[in-house]
């Protein structure tokens, strides 16, 4: 019986599930905020970050999906090392 919470074999989805909520939540929060966030009330502003995130992750998610393999590739290319 294993250990870990989670099967290997979906350790690229899981990667890149937690690479894009990484990303696409404070980058929503910091785009709101320079667009105009800081005259919303609270309720609206709780709101629209969510919404903005929920957008940002669904589209970085399978950006994420498609772009990290193709990444790690170039990354090792250029260095001849491998990204762990």
């Amino acid at each position: 019986m294993s250990r870990h919470l989670v099967s290997g074999r979906f350790a690229g989805l899981l990667f890149s599930t937690l690479m894009a909520l990484t990303m696409s939540v404070p980058m929503s929060l910091v785009m709101l905020l320079v667009n105009g966030g800081f005259n919303l009330d609270a309720a609206t502003f709780a709101v629209r970050w969510i919404q903005a995130a929920a957008t940002g992750f669904l589209v970085a998610l399978p950006m994420s999906s498609v772009a990290v393999p193709r990444i790690r590739r170039i990354v090792e290319l250029l260095t001849g090392r491998a990204i762990d």
